[in-house]
C-alpha cells in the first residue's frame, strides 16, 4: 500500500485534488480578455467608492488647505501643558499639528490653543492620527493669517520645486 493510500484510509475520507488547468484553457481565458475586464471592473468599483466617500465628506472640508511646515506651540489649557511642534497643513477652519516628541498621545476631544508668533487660536482636537493632531479652530483663520503661516514655513512646496 502506497503512502497516499495509507493517508486516505487513515483519514477515512477522500482527498480532493485541486482542478488542473491545461494551457489551452488558460490561453482562451487570456484571449477572451477576462483578466483585463476583471481589472477594469475592479478599478471602476474602487473609483466609485472613492467618489462616494469624497461626496459624503465634502461638507467637512469646505476650505482650501495650505501645505506648510511652520513651528508652533499647542497648549492644553485644562492640563497646563505646552507642546512644541509644527503645523503641517492649515486651512481657514483647522490645521494639522505634529508634535516634536517621538510619541503621540490620543488627545481627541481636548481643548487647545495654537500659538505662532503672536497668532493665537483656540480649538479642539478632532482626531489623533499618525501624522499629527487634526485641530478644528473655533475662530477661522483669515487670508492674512494663512499668509503668515506660509511666510513662516520652513519648507514651502513651491520653494522645493525651484
Amino acid at each position: 500500500m502506497g503512502i497516499l493510500a495509507k493517508a486516505k484510509s487513515a483519514l477515512g475520507k477522500r482527498i480532493r485534488r485541486e482542478p488542473e488547468f491545461d494551457e489551452e484553457s488558460l490561453r482562451r481565458t487570456e484571449a477572451d480578455g477576462f483578466v483585463e475586464e476583471h481589472a477594469k471592473r475592479s478599478a471602476a468599483k474602487h473609483v466609485k467608492t472613492l467618489e462616494r466617500d469624497q461626496e459624503k465628506n465634502r461638507h467637512k472640508r469646505t476650505d482650501e488647505r495650505l501645505e506648510c511646515f511652520t513651528a508652533a506651540q499647542l497648549t492644553l489649557p485644562d492640563r497646563g501643558v505646552a507642546i512644541d511642534g509644527a503645523i503641517l497643513e492649515a486651512s481657514a477652519g483647522g490645521l494639522t499639528f505634529r508634535p516634536a516628541a517621538n510619541y503621540m498621545e490620543d488627545r481627541t476631544g481636548e481643548a487647545v490653543q495654537m500659538v505662532v508668533e503672536g497668532l493665537r487660536r483656540r480649538g479642539i482636537i478632532r482626531s489623533s492620527r499618525v501624522n499629527g493632531y487634526g485641530v478644528q479652530l473655533f475662530e477661522k483663520l483669515s487670508k492674512d493669517d494663512l499668509e503668515l503661516l506660509r511666510e513662516r514655513s520652513l519648507d514651502i512646496p513651491e520653494r522645493r520645486a525651484n
